[in-house]
């Protein structure tokens, strides 16, 4: 199980850009080590460039699209994070 906030500190704590704007599964009994991340297109690469990150007031903005129900669209990143390979 997955549970994620925007709010209330639940963002990964960051180190440069690298990982600035992962979100953290905020369920004690939840999935560990699981991080999302959104991204303003799908580019197969998440970078400073296309990611967004919460509460930066320099953040990227969704680019509107008009046939999109709420006025944009994003791409969500699912990552796994493990001390070994």
């Amino acid at each position: 199980r997955v549970s994620v906030r925007w709010v209330d500190g639940f963002l990964l704590t960051a180190v440069g850009n690298e990982n600035a704007g992962y979100l953290a599964n905020t369920l004690p009994d939840g999935a560990q080590n699981i991080y999302l991340a959104l991204s303003t297109n799908d580019n197969n690469t998440l970078d400073k460039s296309n990611k967004i990150v919460p509460a930066d007031p320099q953040q990227n903005q969704v680019r509107l699209q008009e046939s999109a129900v709420s006025g944009g669209l994003f791409t969500y990143y699912v990552g796994y994070v493990s001390p070994t390979p």
